[in-house]
């Protein structure tokens, strides 16, 4: 029996595992694509990109990941707090943190900086995704009984399931499903992409976030040991992923709509991918091999507003004026040097931030 629930390296590690992707990792794949144009290099670079509609890649885990791995973490401060400060403390942090994530989101993808009303997109970000989820989930674990938070969640996974397909004159074609039209409706102009919804999909990012306060569950639960954990894990991830697909057959997995089907589907994924980092971290013992996780993990917040997508600092700009002179010399895999070195700046970046304990948190 495990004492002391601490906080677990392989959920830091996870965590910096979904922002290397979306902070260079990416489009080094696609770099290595461009120099080898391999069948197998192809394959790796299709999946970098997110699904037109229907479907699944690897891209398309990223933002279930961030908000699964909300829930897991929530998992280990949430009771603990209620404990030391009280309810009503707590759940102004919880209202205070939405905000912030609201207002950070808004400033990512919504255009607030602008200061131009018409151009201010008000729900279109992951950062807000992940607010409503944590809010939600909040909500939920006032249900103290881990049986009726099962049943709210199945009750968010029932109910969206339900309005985008029975609701008379919609379907779930790009054009004429009930998600989006309920955005254009109250958000009219104010719209990010219009291939995807948000205000009807919160009941399932919402449902997300629970999946990963299930498996928080797991791991913090002391009358188990660190095996059985990870079996556990690993039967509710394939339990997941395959309830998934079978429902998949009448309600596609459409991450722009973030359908019931991909809910259950990403939710099994990252599930299975928390079981294998757990496997090899915490049970196993092997932890250096994920420093370089770890590191970006522990400042996920900094690393999504500032470097991802390149939006504010573009780490492959810098290595470009770097080492520019060797462009002539390798010619088709110059783009692929340009992004190792884009990687290695940022890293360089979190790893001195980790050194000096300097971490951005809301």
């Amino acid at each position: 029996m495990e004492k002391k629930q601490e906080r677990l390296l392989s959920i830091d590690a996870l965590r910096g595992f979904d922002m290397i992707w979306i902070a260079g990792g990416a489009t080094l794949v696609n770099k290595l694509d461009g120099a080898i144009g391999s069948e197998v290099t192809g394959v790796l670079a299709a999946n970098m990109q997110h699904a037109q509609w229907e479907g699944f890649t690897f891209l398309d885990i990223i933002m279930p990941l961030f908000l699964f791995i909300t829930g897991c973490s929530m998992v280990f401060s949430f009771q603990k707090r209620i404990e030391k400060h009280g309810r009503k403390k707590v759940y102004r942090h919880v209202l205070q943190r939405f905000v912030l994530l609201w207002l950070l989101g808004m400033i990512y993808q919504g255009n607030l900086l602008s200061l131009q009303w018409e151009k201010i997109d008000f729900f279109s970000n992951t950062l807000q995704a992940i607010a409503i989820g944590y809010l939600g989930a909040s909500l939920i674990l006032l249900l103290k009984s881990i049986k009726w938070q099962i049943g709210a969640t199945a009750f968010l996974l029932i109910t969206y399931w339900g309005l985008v397909h029975f609701i008379p004159g919609f379907d779930l074609t790009v054009e004429g499903n009930f998600a989006i039209y309920i955005d254009q409706l109250l958000f009219k102009s104010h719209i990010g992409n219009a291939e995807y919804a948000w205000i009807l999909p919160s009941l399932n990012f919402t449902a997300t976030v629970m999946l990963g306060v299930f498996a928080g569950e797991v791991l913090t639960n002391t009358s188990i040991g660190k095996n059985k954990k990870l079996k556990h894990l690993i039967i509710i991830g394939l339990g997941l992923s395959i309830s998934g697909f079978i429902i998949s057959f009448h309600d596609p997995c459409i991450k722009k709509l973030w359908t019931s089907s991909f809910t259950l589907i990403s939710g099994g994924y990252c599930t299975l991918l928390l079981s294998i980092f757990y496997g090899i971290i915490d049970v196993a013992g092997y932890k250096k091999w994920a420093t370089p996780f770890v590191v970006l993990g522990k400042n996920a917040l900094l690393v999504y507003m500032v470097f991802a997508y390149n939006r504010f600092v573009d780490t492959g700009a810098i290595a470009h004026r770097i080492v520019f002179g060797a462009e002539p010399y390798l010619q088709k895999w110059y783009p692929v040097l340009v992004s190792c070195l884009a990687l290695a700046i940022l890293l360089g970046i979190f790893y001195y931030l980790n050194k000096k304990q300097t971490f951005i948190k809301i």
